[in-house]
């Protein structure tokens, strides 16, 4: 499938690798789009999931209880997940 992008769309994966957050314009691509099909999957029991958790962080974070980190020590903790082993089931 060949598909055109708008101009800013471009931009935005290209910012995206060269960030170093992904390898390559299709792995960016793939990635978000598939990030955008499981938002749009989420049930009302997925939110109020997710509402309680976003909660439970605001509530730690008032109380003083979070640790400090950067956007790049995120970055990457995910490729290194993402580059480990899968475990058997």
């Amino acid at each position: 499938m060949n598909i055109r992008l708008k101009p800013e769309i471009q931009k935005y994966v290209k910012k995206k690798v060269r960030s170093g957050q992904y390898a390559s314009p299709e792995e960016a691509v793939n990635t978000l789009l598939a990030h955008a099909c499981r938002q749009e999957e989420l049930t009302a029991e997925d939110k109020e999931e997710l509402a309680a958790e976003i909660d439970l962080g605001i509530s730690q974070a008032d109380r003083g209880q979070f640790t400090k980190f950067t956007a790049e020590q995120i970055i990457a903790q995910r490729h290194k997940s993402r580059s480990a082993p899968k475990k058997a089931r």
